[in-house]
């Protein structure tokens, strides 16, 4: 019998490696003007995006090393390092993941996928479209794993169902059956990514993003201003998305499937009326959203009131609410569903950013990237973007954030150009990871579902990839300076 290993190959070897850069950069490596200070949080980030990148261990305590290694190494004081830890935006995050554990329990993100599946229609096109729409919508408000973790069942009760619709109407065309059953499942992939950057607490790349801009810029995000910028971007994905599964990969010869509508709405009637736990987490969720949306424009009078405000105390009216089966709407039991491996690496990341500008890398870093001077800011949108992306393709996206982030800021303030743009394009690259598994666990969880080869991943992946990193140069370079 094979003895299981406690570290793959891959692993491993980040392991290792992270520990070899970490000792050359510090001890060995000459950096001319820049502190030790500045090399002890340089070879400290070298080492965690190591381990971050070949997942070597946990990502979340990854997050903690900086806790010891910047005392250690002079860069940051252990309590100047500790409060970075206590990033408000991060907390925002923590909010939004409890009202996704409240819809999950629930169950009323079934409720309203299949609504969104029956209002825009039951042809096998419209299916997939409808799928596509509710992953997106749900995704907005919760994370884009747990969206897909929510809605694949479904997706593959549908596409089940609808093979035996289509083969029963035409045993012949196993075609059509095949091709909804992998377009269903791509539907709710693409959804839940495109739905997740649409705000900022639908991927951790986002949250990133808020939290740098805070710890980095002094500038708070404001909720519905970035829904407002993203807003394009989703569309023209939605629409490359809707062009490539149904006309390019997985193209019908069958468009109409009489029985569609009589499925969708029998799963609908298995469901009855709306229990009064899953009125209460609609109207939280609701409100929460309502609060988000609205805060800048008719709540701005109301002091310290900030989106991370309302969705802690959305969180904490969660768990204060009673059911009707003895317990609360959500219970103790729910805070250990709580995403702390990306919380912490999250707060990892942010004690990161306090050794960027607690020390003079980020000057140092700024003067060593000369190379592109020269370069206009247009031309730096789309190198950021594009580094971003590809990076992403193959490693942890939340990783790639967290480490290119605090560097296009680097870039930007050294070249005169504005940090935040240049910020957002490499956080918005960093969040549309969509051909192989090592880059989100998205899609690792739609590469274990068995019917997808890798190259097929690739195939279909490529055109978003192509269509996002486009998308991306556009709306950051010409419609974020009008939002914002």
């Amino acid at each position: 019998m094979k003895t299981k290993q406690s570290y793959t190959k891959g692993q491993l070897f980040g392991f290792v490696l992270g520990i070899v850069l970490f000792i050359l950069i510090y001890w060995f490596i000459p950096f001319g003007t820049l502190s030790q200070s500045g090399v002890g949080v340089l070879a400290t980030l070298a080492l965690m995006g190591s381990w971050w990148i070949f997942e070597s261990i946990n990502t979340g305590i990854t997050g903690l090393v900086p806790l010891f290694l910047f005392p250690l190494t002079g860069a940051l004081s252990a309590g100047e390092t500790a409060s970075a830890y206590g990033n408000n935006t991060i907390f925002m995050f923590f909010g939004g993941f409890a009202i996704a554990l409240a819809l999950e329990k629930w169950n009323l993100h079934n409720r309203i996928a299949l609504n969104i599946i029956g209002i825009v229609g039951t042809s096998l096109n419209r299916l997939i479209i409808g799928l596509l729409l509710a992953a997106t919508f749900i995704s907005m408000w919760v994370s884009n794993t747990a969206t897909a973790l929510m809605l694949l069942p479904i997706a593959l009760a549908m596409g089940s169902k609808m093979t035996d619709l289509i083969l029963e109407e035409d045993p012949t065309n196993e075609s059509d059956a095949q091709k909804f059953r992998k377009s269903s499942v791509w539907a709710v992939a693409f959804g839940a990514i495109i739905g997740g950057s649409m705000t900022l607490i639908g991927t951790p790349t986002n949250i990133s993003l808020s939290a740098f801009a805070g710890e980095l810029l002094g500038f708070e995000i404001p909720f519905a201003q970035f829904m407002l910028f993203e807003f394009p971007l989703a569309l023209l994905q939605l629409v490359v998305v809707i062009f490539i599964l149904n006309n390019v990969f997985y193209k019908y010869d069958k468009k109409q499937l009489e029985k569609g509508k009589d499925y969708i709405d029998s799963e609908i009637k298995k469901l009855g009326k709306m229990s009064y736990e899953e009125k209460v987490v609609s109207v939280v969720f609701a409100l929460t959203v309502f609060f988000w949306i609205f805060r800048t424009f008719l709540f701005d009078g109301i002091q310290g009131l900030s989106d991370t405000v309302i969705s802690i105390i959305a969180c904490v009216i969660l768990y204060i609410i009673p059911d009707k089966q003895g317990g609360r709407i959500l219970n103790n039991d729910s805070v250990s569903k709580m995403p702390w491996a990306v919380i912490l690496m999250l707060m990892g990341g942010m004690a990161v950013a306090a050794g960027f500008t607690g020390t003079d890398l980020a000057s140092w870093l700024g003067e060593q990237l000369l190379l592109f001077e020269g370069a206009s800011e247009f031309t730096m949108v789309a190198i950021v973007t594009g580094f971003s992306l590809l990076v992403t393709q193959i490693a942890p996206n939340t990783a790639t954030g967290t480490i290119v982030i605090p560097i296009a800021a680097s870039i930007a303030q050294t070249m005169g150009y504005d940090p935040f743009m240049l910020m957002t394009a490499a956080a918005l690259g960093a969040g549309f990871a969509a051909t192989v598994p090592s880059g989100t666990p998205l899609m690792g969880i739609i590469y274990g579902q068995g019917d997808f080869e890798m190259s097929e991943l690739i195939k279909v992946g490529t055109p978003f990839v192509l269509a996002s990193f486009v998308g991306i140069i556009l709306v950051v370079y010409f419609w974020l300076p009008i939002v914002f």
